[in-house]
């Protein structure tokens, strides 16, 4: 394969030693390597390869590429073809080439005022033209540098206002001064007219901006963007004080002044506006610092510790909205608290992560359980939280309006609402599979024991089943909107039931088969997990009164035992109360301590049990 032309590198390398500062062995080594030289070849050959860019990576290396990226790091070489190939020859007048700044914006907002307007401003260059077509140009340059001026600005995060056409920038005050002599010119007053309605325009866009902007989306922000707004704004509006109290708007506010002008009353009023805005802003921001700061205590922390923060930051809200004058309105105040319903929502989902999340299910799903059950606990202590600090407190810190607090709470709270209800039901899902792994260690004795035995099995394992396949599922199941969820949910929990239903059948059937109070008690405790299910419970309860029953039957034969044994002297062929092999007393105290332990077992196995 032939190598480039000789014309061709010479000239890559006279612009990559200027514009890039590469030093020849690094160019010479570039060159050497198989995949530029190829790529130099096909770019002075092939028709369809009509761009070759030129960028270094970090560590100072030519990296070469066919088409413009859409972002570089550092400094960067264009060569764009003019025709469909090239040559030695034709190398320098057959290509465009140019270089390319890391902030591409910047570098065109630069070459158009620094390059192209003062071309079009010149005197010399409009030489010949009519005067109307050199006017309008003049117009539309002056028109393009003040987008272009107010551009920079926003790429610097301040907003700059334009200046009239007579003014070169901000420090040319002499120029100021010198072109609004008495009498003003028509043209300089309609330019000064101009460029303030612009100055309008830019403040009526920051004060148009509404933090509440992404609630009425119908998106999730959390209090970060509360923060950002008021600290941006405040920032803004310090920008256009600052401008405004320049002395070039002092002489341009007196020459509109002067000239009578219908804008003179209406850049007052902008000034003031510009001020009362700067001081809410200010006001605002300060008072939100602490509600910034401990939220941002609370995200480092570990989810364990969250729970004690909750009661902290809506007290902090119930203090912000009490001492800060201008976050006074309750819409202030519903935007903050549901921005910190959804800070809470994301901290949760970050302490479980969804995606993984049912995944648990798989394997151990006792882990996963006590996450949701922390996560739950975390969640319901933000409500009792607001019910204390804010729906209680705040009648006390405003007697007078004590409706300050009064908010539709399905508005308010209403995902928040949903996140817990989904955590809860997620929570159901982990505990049934909690609960039914206990039912496969589940040992019946009886006649229909190993029947009953293997039924239990076979439906621990259809449910166990039945909840491993969530951890197959593709969508959040934290998402309190997704729809799906609610569909799995649903035919999950109908099989449950069925489950239920014919656990309580084999409960019932076993606890038939049991002869005597200990097979009863223990048959209680294997099914202890699913006991608590509704449809279980409806039908054990009368297993309950049951186990009463045996224990009193226990009791009158314990008595009657006693009773018998005890009559002195004993009756015909009765032994008497006195243990084998022991001494008088002793004998009657170890035989009396033996009917004590007979009741003393199955009395602690009821205690243990959780029921009325």
């Amino acid at each position: 394969m032939a190598a480039p032309q000789d014309e061709q590198l010479e000239l890559l390398e006279s612009l990559a030693t200027a514009l890039l500062h590469i030093r020849p062995d690094k160019w010479a080594k570039f060159v050497a390597s198989e995949e530029a030289s190829v790529m130099l070849d096909k770019f002075s050959k092939l028709p369809e390869m009509q761009e070759l860019v030129l960028v270094l990576n970090p560590a100072g290396q030519i990296l070469p590429t066919t088409r413009f990226p859409p972002a570089i790091k550092g400094k960067g070489i264009y060569c764009v073809k003019k025709g469909d190939s090239i040559t030695g020859e034709n190398c320098r007048s057959a290509l465009l080439v140019g270089d390319i700044s890391p902030s591409p914006v910047e570098q065109l907002i630069t070459m158009l005022m620094e390059v192209v307007s003062p071309l079009f401003l010149s005197q010399d260059e409009g030489s010949g033209w009519p005067r109307s077509v050199v006017e309008d140009i003049m117009r539309q340059t002056h028109k393009l540098q003040n987008k272009l001026f107010v551009m920079s600005g926003n790429i610097q995060g301040k907003p700059l206002l334009p200046l009239p056409k007579h003014l070169v920038n901000w420090d040319d005050a002499g120029a100021t001064m010198d072109c609004l002599v008495e009498p003003i010119d028509g043209s300089v007053l309609h330019s000064i007219e101009t460029v303030v309605i612009e100055w309008f325009q830019q403040v009526e866009e920051i004060f148009s901006q509404d933090p509440a902007q992404q609630l009425q989306e119908g998106l999730h922000p959390l209090p970060r963007v509360e923060f950002d707004f008021w600290q941006t704004r405040m920032s803004s509006l310090e920008c256009i004080i600052e401008q405004l109290r320049s002395p070039q708007v002092s002489v341009l506010a007196q020459a509109l002044e002067k000239a009578d002008s219908c804008y003179w009353p209406s850049l007052q009023n902008m000034f003031s506006a510009v001020t009362g805005g700067l001081e809410e802003a200010n006001d605002v921001s300060l008072h939100l610092q602490p509600l910034q700061a401990l939220l941002e205590e609370m995200e480092q922390a570990d989810y364990s510790q969250v729970r004690p923060f909750v009661p902290k930051v809506l007290c902090t809200v119930c203090l912000l909205r009490a001492h800060c004058v201008h976050y006074h309105s309750p819409a202030h105040t519903a935007r903050i608290l549901q921005e910190i319903c959804n800070f809470f929502i994301s901290l949760t989902n970050k302490f479980l992560n969804p995606e993984d999340m049912l995944k648990g299910l798989q394997g151990e799903p006792q882990e996963t359980l006590e996450g949701l059950k922390l996560a739950i606990s975390t969640t319901e202590k933000f409500f009792q939280s607001y019910s204390t600090y804010c729906s209680d407190l705040m009648p006390t810190l405003f007697p007078e309006q004590p409706e300050l607090w009064e908010f539709p709470p399905t508005q308010l709270f209403g995902r928040m609402d949903a996140f817990l209800h989904r955590l809860r039901a997620i929570k159901e899902l982990f505990q049934a599979a909690v609960d039914f792994l206990k039912l496969e260690k589940i040992v019946l004795g009886g006649v229909r024991g190993n029947f009953l035995g293997t039924w239990v099995l076979r439906i621990s394992e259809e449910i166990c089943e039945a909840t491993k396949a969530f951890a197959e599922c593709k969508y959040d199941p934290l998402d309190p909107d997704e729809e799906q969820w609610n569909k799995d949910l649903e035919e999950f929990q109908k099989k449950l039931e069925d489950a239920n239903k014919q656990l309580a059948a084999i409960f019932c059937q076993g606890f038939d088969d049991c002869n005597h109070l200990t097979a009863a008690v223990k048959l209680v405790h294997m099914f202890a997990s699913v006991l608590e299910q509704p449809l279980i419970k409806a039908e054990a309860s009368p297993c309950y009164m049951a186990l009463l029953g045996m224990f009193e039957a226990e009791l009158e034969s314990v008595k009657a035992l006693y009773d018998t044994r005890m009559v002195s002297p004993p009756p015909h062929g009765g032994a008497p109360a006195i243990h084998k092999n022991l001494p008088q007393v002793a004998g009657k105290l170890k035989w009396a301590l033996e009917l004590q332990q007979r009741l003393e077992g199955p009395r602690k196995d009821l205690l243990a049990m959780d029921h009325p």
